[in-house]
């Protein structure tokens, strides 16, 4: 049982490094373009290019995709970050990981409960002194928070350490477009309220704090949440644009996915016009203008276009979460062989890459539980917007709904 969820779980990781579209970007408008990949016969992985062609040897135990030029790998027990050549690396001690990759040029680190910034060159720009930091976005600011327990206590900080914005707010989101959610806590236990606004990049308020909660969800939309526990689309005037539902992820490749309870998964366009009606048991994030859905329990995984046309489906038994540069890692576990396999299929269905892992000598079937990275990271999709790669923590969004 270990090894099996240690396979799935690295598939997982692997898919999920990067929802960037047509734009052939990662997190940092990195352009290296090597897909994670492993040898037939063997629990090693390596880094194959888009014809299938290992252009990394297969020697290492874990491996993280390309953001900004580096990868994250394990090998003998040690993990370091390696360049395309892996040539060149950079060592790291495993409780220094805060985050695994780099976004616009920079990497989070922690020093005990503190969190801090390396920028390309793994040089200190920002000091692991902050309870809270959030993720560079283009606009070069990053929310930070000094004081877990101060009702005023964050800010902004620009990406060389300096305080761009004084703190004054009980939380702050990442910027996106230019503007940034802001969350303001007023009172004292029972008569305690939290109001939301919106501010620029100089910490002026476009939309003055208000009771209704809010998300940013990319190109210049954002989730406000109703009475009813229910959510809307909202242009930066606050002007509700579709109609509500139980969830609404932010947005990739112009289209949001949304979820009505008594219906399903869908999609919609940025002006609130629902592309694809809710019907899916199973969907994920657009990426590469493509996206994997599933109708129920009994349905094969298809892809659909920007349209919602269905263009390719899976085989009985296949499982892929999306697109990255063309390519989508699908596995498919054999039951009666115990064990899974994988590919690399294009958007044609035609693959490029397929390889059967060998058995694990250490594995150790008594011990059912996942390899520790598995439990301490858990990550949010790469979004692709117009303004460019995002990320955006819509668990942590969720987690601030009071």
């Amino acid at each position: 049982m270990k090894k099996i969820f240690y396979l799935v779980a690295l598939f997982a990781a692997v898919v999920f490094t990067a929802c960037d579209g047509s734009s052939v970007q990662t997190p940092d408008g990195d352009k290296t373009k090597l897909w994670p990949a492993g040898k037939k016969d063997s629990q090693l992985w390596g880094y194959m290019d888009k014809s299938g062609n290992l252009e990394i040897a297969a020697k290492y135990d874990e491996v993280y995709g390309f953001s900004c030029g580096w990868a994250l790998v394990k090998e003998d027990g040690e993990y370091m970050f390696i360049d395309k050549s892996a040539k060149n690396k950079h060592s790291v001690d495993k409780d220094e990981l805060s985050e695994y990759y780099f976004y616009y040029n920079y990497c989070p680190f922690k020093d005990g409960k503190y969190v801090g910034m390396w920028d390309k060159n793994f040089a200190v720009v920002i000091p692991a002194d902050y309870d809270f930091l959030g993720y560079p976005t283009a606009d070069k600011l990053v929310a930070f928070s000094e004081d877990n327990d101060d009702d005023e206590g964050c800010g902004y900080l620009d990406m060389n350490g300096n305080v761009a914005i004084e703190p004054q707010w009980y939380y702050a989101e990442d910027f996106v477009d230019g503007m940034a959610v802001v969350e303001v806590k007023k009172g004292k236990d029972s008569d305690v309220s939290y109001k939301y606004g919106i501010i620029n990049t100089k910490g002026d308020y476009l939309i003055e704090p208000q009771k209704n909660y809010l998300y940013s969800m990319g190109e210049n939309r954002f989730a406000m949440g109703k009475s009813n526990g229910k959510y809307v689309l909202c242009d930066k005037n606050l002007e509700e644009l579709s109609g509500s539902y139980d969830r609404m992820h932010p947005f990739s490749c112009g289209l949001s996915l949304v979820y009505k309870n008594d219906k399903g998964w869908g999609f919609i366009d940025k002006n609130g016009q629902e592309i694809v009606s809710c019907k899916y048991q199973n969907a994920y994030d657009y990426a590469d203008d493509v996206v994997f859905v599933k109708k129920d329990a009994d349905a094969k995984w298809e892809l659909l276009d920007k349209n919602g046309e269905s263009i390719l489906k899976l085989k009985e038994g296949d499982w892929s979460s999306g697109f990255h540069n063309g390519l989508a890692l699908v596995s498919n576990y054999d039951s009666d062989a115990n064990e899974s396999n994988y590919r690399y299929i294009n958007k044609n269905g035609e693959v490029i890459y397929k390889w059967t892992p060998g058995d694990d000598e250490d594995d150790d079937d008594d011990d059912d539980e996942a390899p520790a990275r598995w439990n301490e990271r858990r990550r949010q999709n790469i979004l692709q917007t117009e303004a460019g790669p995002l990320f955006l923590n819509y668990e942590r969004a969720m987690q601030r709904k009071k």
